[in-house]
């Protein structure tokens, strides 16, 4: 697993589910980096375990201070398929916002969802009598990445 490339100067990263295998393998790849990174982060379970040298450990419910460490972070990483509506409200968060510094914020899928796609299906007017049946929809690829709209 290769990490997102975390810009010099970045000293406080949040982390999105810190408990799950995503979560643990980026945490420990991050902080056996070298890099002097102060890590914290949601957890799904509270009785979950971290790495050591994790700071801070949130559940997932303590909403003002979740709010407050992703305020306070430069980097912010999420995995979407641990829950979406959460990485939603975390980018809502950061974007309604103005910072001095510049923040990252990573999304890590492994499904992108790109809901406001136009889709490329040519709607053929229904029959009188008929019930309209739902078309199906062309999956996107690579060469249509111009055509991509994300659903936020």
């Amino acid at each position: 697993m290769s990490l997102p490339a975390v810009p010099k100067g970045v000293k406080k990263i949040f982390v999105a589910f810190l408990d799950t295998h995503f979560g643990v393998h980026f945490v420990d790849k991050l902080l056996s980096s070298g890099n002097d990174y102060e890590v914290s982060g949601i957890l799904r379970e509270a009785s979950s375990s971290v790495h050591p040298r994790v700071k801070k450990t949130l559940r997932r419910g303590d909403t003002d201070l979740i709010r407050k460490a992703l305020l306070d972070s430069d980097f912010v990483v999420y995995h979407t398929p641990e829950c979406v509506d959460d990485s939603v409200k975390a980018l809502r968060l950061l974007s309604s916002n103005h910072f001095e510094v510049e923040k990252r914020f990573v999304l890590v899928s492994s499904v992108m969802s790109w809901f406001e796609t136009p889709p490329m299906v040519d709607a053929a007017p229904a029959e009188a009598g008929q019930e309209e049946e739902a078309p199906e929809m062309e999956a996107l690829t690579e060469d249509q990445y111009n055509r991509r709209v994300p659903h936020i």
